[in-house]
């Protein structure tokens, strides 16, 4: 059936009465001072009332009654509040945004340089996060000049030394505007991690400095490491460890697992510390190993429950490893997850070879689950985890999880990094699982003349060999 249009008379009918019911709203807008609403939004900003303010910035953004930085403020307040939600892409568009009206806006370039930093709305780009950084610090924003300073630190080694010059300069300005965190992050520019001529009086100084100035956490476990660490003259285990604690109660999570990792090098655990740095702490803790594990356990987790990563993968080893009594399997798995998560490559392969341990049981789930961790870790460039995740993709007897092609992506990315017996053995598993057989008789023939004549992998590649000539591929 063919419709009929409208006379057009109807449709302009119908437009003016739409706007005609939006004009005291727009009039309104238009006479109201712009500068009162925007206030109004920050204060809500501040207030963490985020869906609250963004109802009135939403306005504010198109209010042509705004002069250009008060349009680039308002995208700024509305970036920070989606930010803080989450909401990370309309964070960053807002902050580009902002920069259109305000190209030197501070705020929205620190932003900027931190979303690029972290990955968060952006692509990961450290070198633009840096010059973003830059651009804020140079027009006198003191945060910036903490951010470039400490990325500049971080790009310093004794073998990169390039960058530590003006990582100093960077630090010493922010931490002359008030940033007193930066004194901390000069001393350790002056420490061995960072330059080939260290200079401890200088680190030790200035970790002093920023303790009276009240920034106490990262300069006491700075001053504890190079106790230690014996960096200092007068190197105390002693006051290492007095160190440590105070920073511990004070709830830094770095000393949190420092100690609890001290705890367990004097229980017995290997690994945990140094030889020498064990060999100096021992004769300082008396407590039995049980004793010693629980302590561990509490200051572990209370750092993983902060965030704190490493925390969380120790925690996941003191409930499996622990005495009877702190044995947790659950809670060591919940850990280990948790790490996982947080993108911790250790603890993701561990849950992939939990999982595909499991699957031989009769887990339906297992093998997804084992797909899914090392896929988390292959996308972090572990070549483990994509030769593992080429040979489960590809082998699998599980048709809804078998993917030929993602098998082979992965398969030869690892083969390209290290051509060795067992990856090749896998790329040609995945040829044969998509039906290349060919190319799986070719790549089984290199993998196998890598074998020397006694290899006891010989008799299991040749069998997978004679399977590719016969146009079957591998499953199990």
């Amino acid at each position: 059936m063919t419709t009929t249009p409208a006379p057009r008379h109807r449709h302009f009918a119908a437009l003016f009465s739409c706007l005609l019911l939006l004009l005291p709203g727009l009039a309104q807008a238009l006479t109201r001072p712009p500068l009162p609403e925007l206030e109004r939004a920050r204060a809500l900003v501040i207030d963490g009332r985020y869906q609250l303010a963004e109802q009135y910035l939403d306005a504010l953004v198109i209010n042509p009654g705004l002069s250009a930085r008060q349009r680039a403020n308002a995208y700024y307040y509305r970036g920070y509040s989606f930010g803080v939600r989450g909401h990370y892409r309309s964070a960053a568009v807002d902050y580009q945004r902002a920069l259109q009206y305000d190209p030197a806006h501070q705020g929205s370039l620190l932003a900027l340089a931190q979303a690029h930093a972290r990955g968060l709305g952006l692509q990961q780009d450290e070198a633009q996060a840096l010059d973003l950084a830059l651009r804020a610090a140079r027009s006198g924003h003191a945060p910036a000049k903490l951010f470039a300073g400490a990325a500049l630190l971080r790009q310093t080694t004794p073998d990169q030394p390039a960058n530590l010059n003006r990582a100093r300069y960077w630090l010493e300005q922010a931490g002359k505007a008030g940033q007193n965190t930066a004194w901390a992050l000069l001393a350790t520019s002056y420490r061995a991690r960072h330059t080939a001529d260290p200079d401890p009086q200088q680190a030790r100084q200035l970790y002093e400095r920023a303790i009276n100035l009240g920034d106490r956490i990262p300069a006491l476990s700075g001053l504890a490491h190079m106790h230690l660490n014996g960096e200092l003259p007068d190197a105390d285990a002693t006051q290492a460890i007095a160190l440590f604690e105070e920073a511990a109660t004070r709830g830094d999570p770095q000393a949190q697992t420092t100690l609890a990792a001290i705890h367990l090098a004097v229980a017995g655990v290997p690994d945990m510390m140094d030889e020498a740095q064990t060999d100096k702490i021992t004769p300082l803790l008396h407590d039995a190993p049980e004793t010693l594990f629980r302590r561990a356990a509490e200051l572990c987790t209370e750092a993983a429950n902060a965030g704190h990563v490493p925390a969380k993968v120790q925690c996941a080893f003191v409930y499996s490893e622990g005495p009877d009594d702190l044995a947790d399997p659950d809670l060591s798995h919940a850990f280990l997850e948790r790490a996982a998560r947080a993108g911790h490559l250790g603890s993701q392969l561990r849950l992939a070879d939990l999982a595909l341990g499991r699957a031989p049981n009769g887990e339906p789930d297992a093998i997804r689950e084992a797909v899914n961790w090392y896929r988390a870790a292959a996308r972090q460039g572990e070549l483990r985890a994509q030769n593992n995740l080429a040979w489960v993709l590809a082998t699998t007897t599980d048709a809804s999880l078998r993917n030929p092609e993602e098998a082979l992506a992965a398969a030869l990315a690892a083969v390209q990094a290290n051509p060795s017996p067992g990856y090749l053995d896998t790329l040609a598993a995945a040829y044969a699982a998509a039906g290349d057989f060919e190319q799986a008789q070719q790549v089984q023939r290199r993998a196998l003349g890598k074998l020397s004549e006694d290899d006891e992998l010989r008799e299991e590649f040749q069998m997978r060999l004679s399977q590719y000539e016969q146009g079957r591929p591998w499953r199990e």
